[in-house]
């Protein structure tokens, strides 16, 4: 009996173990090329400052063809570029930068064969 709740018991527990999903945290790795920030928020259109100044860095070094301007501010051409990025990642292309999209903006920017 008690060899069988115990084996019961095990099953459950990595039954529960093997169906609990996380979502990746933002990479602690960032791209040491653009220097403006390490600090890797949720960003999207409207948004502003040193951040904003980031993504715009990575996707420059992320995207062959024209380069955006650095200027900090995010609007209509950052998010035309984000999702031309998010869509050659195989992300969502929703315009935001979250989680995932920083890991690949992180991992993209400094590997000279990943640009889209």
């Amino acid at each position: 009996m008690r060899k069988t709740l115990l084996s019961l018991l095990g099953a459950v527990a990595l039954a529960v173990t093997s169906t609990v999903v996380l979502a990746p945290a933002a990479s602690a790795e960032y791209s040491k090329l653009c220097p403006y920030t390490s600090a890797q928020p949720i960003v999207k259109r409207g948004d502003t400052g040193a951040v904003v100044k980031q993504v715009q860095c990575e996707l420059n070094y992320s995207l062959s063809g024209p380069n955006l301007d650095v200027d900090g501010k995010f609007g209509p051409a950052t998010e035309v570029q984000l999702k031309w990025f998010q869509g050659c990642a195989g992300l969502d292309q929703d315009g935001i930068v979250g989680d995932y999209t920083w890991i690949l903006l992180n991992r993209y920017s400094v590997a000279p064969g990943n640009v889209c």
